[in-house]
Formats: C-alpha cells, sequence, structure tokens
C-alpha cells in the first residue's frame, strides 16, 4: 500500500508541476533496463563475443567483435590475407594491421580513442544511468520506425555530439539510432534489426548504416556468444 500511495504521489507531482514528460522518460528508461538487463542482473551479462559479416560498398570482410564490462573492447576486420584489429583496454587504444607475412602496430590518437571508448561502454547512456545523465537525456517525441511506434529520446554527450535513440513502444529494442554533430546535423543513421533473444539478452543480427541516402555498411551478425570469458590480455596492446 505503501509503495502505490508513493506511486500516486509521483503521479500527481508530475502532472502538477508539468513533468509528465519527465515521468513518461523514466517509465521508458526502467522498461528497456528490465528488457537489456533487468532480473537479469544476478547473473549478468559481463562480457559478449560476436561473430559475422559487413559489407562495405562492394566489400566484404568477417568480423569478430569482442566487449567485455565495463570498457574493453576488441575488433577484428579481415578478409584473404589482410586483417585490421582496433582494442582498448578501458584507458589507452591501439591497431594492429596484417597483410601476407609483415604487420604493423600503432597507437590511436585521442580521436580515434575516444570513437572506440563510446563503442567500450558496455551498457551504454540508456541502461540504469537516469540519475548520471540527468538534464542531458530527455523524451523528444513519438514516431514510428517502419510504421511500429517508438518513443525517441535525445542524449547530449559530453563531446557535445548529440545522439537521438527509437525505443520501439512494443518491446523496448533500440530500433534505429542516430548521431548529430555540433551544428545539429545528423551525420550517421543507424538501423537494428532481426532482433534475437541469446541468453534472454536481444540482440539485433542485422544493422545498417546509411550517411544521407546511402548505406555505408551492412553487418549481418552470424554467431552471438553471452558471458564467454572473455581475458584481459585479448584488449592489450601486443608486443609484436
Amino acid at each position: 500500500m505503501l509503495k502505490f500511495l508513493l506511486l500516486l504521489s509521483t503521479l500527481s507531482l508530475a502532472f502538477t508541476y508539468g513533468q509528465s514528460d519527465r515521468y513518461e522518460l523514466w517509465v521508458a528508461l526502467e522498461r528497456f533496463s528490465q528488457t537489456y538487463g533487468g532480473g537479469l542482473d544476478e547473473e549478468g551479462l559481463k562480457s559478449v563475443l560476436v561473430e559475422g559479416q559487413i559489407t562495405q560498398g562492394t566489400d566484404q570482410y568477417d568480423f569478430i567483435l569482442r566487449k567485455r564490462s565495463p570498457d574493453s573492447i576488441r575488433y577484428t576486420q579481415s578478409r584473404a590475407d589482410r586483417s585490421i584489429t582496433f582494442g582498448y583496454n578501458g584507458v589507452s587504444g591501439w591497431q594492429l594491421t596484417n597483410w601476407e607475412e609483415s604487420s604493423e602496430i600503432r597507437a590511436l590518437d585521442k580521436f580515434e580513442i575516444a570513437i572506440l571508448r563510446e563503442e567500450a561502454d558496455f551498457e551504454g547512456p540508456l541502461l540504469r544511468n537516469f540519475e548520471n545523465y540527468n538534464n542531458r537525456i530527455r523524451l523528444v517525441r513519438s514516431d514510428r520506425v517502419s510504421d511500429e511506434p517508438v518513443r525517441v529520446i535525445e542524449i547530449d554527450r559530453i563531446n557535445q555530439q548529440t545522439i537521438r535513440y527509437y525505443l520501439s513502444e512494443k518491446s523496448n529494442y533500440i530500433l534505429m539510432r542516430e548521431s548529430f554533430n555540433t551544428k545539429g546535423e545528423c551525420i550517421l543513421t543507424t538501423y537494428y534489426r532481426d532482433y534475437r533473444l541469446i541468453s534472454n539478452f536481444p540482440f539485433a543480427f542485422e544493422v545498417e548504416n546509411f550517411v544521407g541516402e546511402e548505406m555505408v555498411s551492412f553487418a549481418k551478425i552470424s554467431k552471438v556468444v553471452v558471458n564467454p570469458g572473455v581475458l584481459s590480455f585479448y584488449f592489450e596492446k601486443p608486443s609484436h
């Protein structure tokens, strides 16, 4: 009964002070957290291994992605006798290029590390981070993606870029994401399709990236392993 009264009190305050959008945002993020991690925290999603193929223009590559909580990532893209690997261990980033019988290793610059750091963020800004983002996260509007009702949530990143997430009202899955530069121009649109549950966690098995009307990449996942036991050395800079 006490919880029920507290909920009624919260609703009353929200409508009284014109904060209904704020409350709806909180509800949307709570539902998202339940879908992507709620009720599963005891076991938790601590690491993931993803394999598949990515098409860029007329070229196709195999890829392997390893991530480990909270902020480590290793991504390898390969074709024939050439491969390129990016790694980030939460502090520093590196790139390893292999071709035929030679290889090259280099440290990433600050701009490249910032990109990897964002990709390495295991939970992302929508999962249980409402209080951390507070004034930088907001519910923009309701919309439709592929004729499916969505809630549009916008987040101002620390680097002054803005990310817009389109969450399905039915499944709570991310159906689309837009990235905006500091001028407010959309620089990348990503579509997430063919969701499947792996160990009760949702994964999109098809990911399309567009710049304007042009598709710049299409990733098709063939394998996902949840909590594969990825070791720390995977994310460290190779010695040679």
